[in-house]
């Protein structure tokens, strides 16, 4: 009677857990980014932070910022500008002077951050180097797209502290169906970013 060698064991593979050392990525990205992202969430958020007061020396009484609504009401042409106004509220104007532009610099920025730890380490040789050790095949990806979160995730919660620091709502009231006017362009940038999030996501899932 002969004896069987037990078989060996094998080693876990990456596609037993897709997600195995995003911790350590999303670490290593944010430590990487120590520079890129304070400076981003430093211009944004005292872009926002300093409109308030500029807005009270410009419109500081009730009735002038109801006639800065009048205004915005009767010339379509700058409606089409820079928007519509919903609100007579310091904070409904100056959601509707920066919301825009700090909303695009925060998807611009965001673009940036989860580029440059997804193509650019593609690129550069070192994400074949990262896949061959104990990583998930979508740990990567989670990791960038977590690290742009966390940065959006200061820069809102700046804004949201300091403005309410400076007695002024974050969230102008309007009519019904009224928006502020930064979130007809999240939209499509949400849009957009889910869509390419996606794309890279089943490449990485269906790639041998």
């Amino acid at each position: 009677m002969t004896a069987t060698a037990p078989a060996p064991a094998t080693a876990p593979t990456r596609g037993a857990r897709p997600l195995a050392g995003t911790g350590t990525l999303l670490r290593f990205a944010l430590r990487r980014d120590r520079v890129l992202i304070p400076v981003w969430v430093a211009v944004n958020a005292l872009m926002v932070l300093s409109m308030p007061n500029t807005l009270k020396a410009l419109y500081g009484t009730a009735a002038e910022r109801a006639d800065l609504m009048r205004q915005m009401a009767t010339n379509t042409s700058l409606r089409a500008m820079v928007g519509p106004v919903f609100g007579d509220s310091p904070g409904a104007l100056t959601a509707w002077r920066v919301g825009v532009y700090a909303g695009a610099l925060a998807a611009v920025t965001s673009l940036l951050v989860v580029l440059r730890h997804t193509r650019d380490e593609e690129e550069s040789g070192r994400q074949e180097l990262v896949s061959s050790a104990m990583v998930g095949r979508r740990a990567p990806l989670t990791a960038a797209l977590l690290a742009a979160v966390v940065a959006d995730a200061v820069v809102a919660l700046l804004i949201t502290v300091g403005l309410a620091g400076q007695g002024v709502a974050a969230v102008a009231k309007g009519p019904p169906g009224a928006r502020p006017a930064f979130l007809h362009i999240s939209q499509p940038t949400r849009k957009a970013g889910t869509t390419m999030a996606a794309s890279s996501w089943k490449k990485n899932t269906t790639a041998p």
